[in-house]
């Protein structure tokens, strides 16, 4: 995980790929000692994404996903929770 305004690198390999479970664990871990810095995390369509709801629960913050579609524009999926962790709104934005 890096943030990219101070490139603060915070790496952890996971021993058994890249797979939603070990990547929730990992950026949890990684993220608890820094939850009062973690204002919004940003994760691709990787299949390692798919649990990006319970790391935003867990770490009480926004996430968002980024795709590129074909026709070269950016979207993102952009989720507001509230502080217990639920999504109350999804919003798809291109640019």
């Amino acid at each position: 995980m890096v943030e990219r305004k101070t490139d603060f690198l915070l790496m952890e390999k996971l021993e058994k790929g890249k797979n939603a479970r070990e990547l929730t664990k990992a950026a949890v871990r990684l993220l608890t000692a820094h939850i009062n810095h973690v204002h919004t995390i940003t994760g691709d369509n990787g299949k390692e994404f798919t649990d990006h709801e319970n790391i935003a629960k867990m770490l009480k913050t926004k996430f968002f996903l980024h795709t590129h579609t074909l026709r070269g524009k950016k979207e993102t999926l952009k989720m507001k929770t509230n502080l217990s962790g639920n999504i109350f709104q999804k919003e798809l934005i291109l640019t």
